[in-house]
């Protein structure tokens, strides 16, 4: 089911490339909410990529 997260410590391909893709497009998240992207990373930038790997379509 979109947007269900697998069970804990199971992480599935889709889930991964889902995980890479949002990543990939996270300048322009970032860019559209007039937000600059950390340079080093932190743990909003790596909570929002995982909620957001989860319903990312």
């Amino acid at each position: 089911m979109p947007g269900e997260c697998p069970p804990p410590g199971k992480i599935t391909q889709r889930n991964e490339a889902l995980l890479a893709a949002w990543v990939h497009d996270s300048p322009g998240f970032y860019r559209n909410f007039g937000k600059e992207l950390p340079a080093d990373g932190d743990w909003t930038f790596i909570a929002r990529a995982l909620q957001a790997a989860a319903v990312y379509e």
